[in-house]
């Protein structure tokens, strides 16, 4: 993944999974590209509506903080 290497356009949030005590949760931003990649082509769901979906979440939970 691109991890913000470089300037972008559109920023995705990505959370990895938390395995601990050796791999805590974090979140990067990474590219559409990164998260096509990531969702996967062929996937039911299209990925702007599970994007959109996940924002609303995690807005939410930052704002509560």
């Amino acid at each position: 993944m691109c991890s913000g290497s470089h300037k972008m356009q559109h920023v995705y949030i990505y959370g990895n999974f938390a395995i601990p005590p050796k791999h805590l949760y974090e979140e990067i931003e990474i590219c559409k590209a990164c998260a096509i990649r990531e969702h996967g082509k062929k996937n039911k769901h299209k990925l702007d509506i599970i994007i959109e979906e996940r924002t609303r979440k995690w807005l939410k939970q930052h704002k509560e903080k």
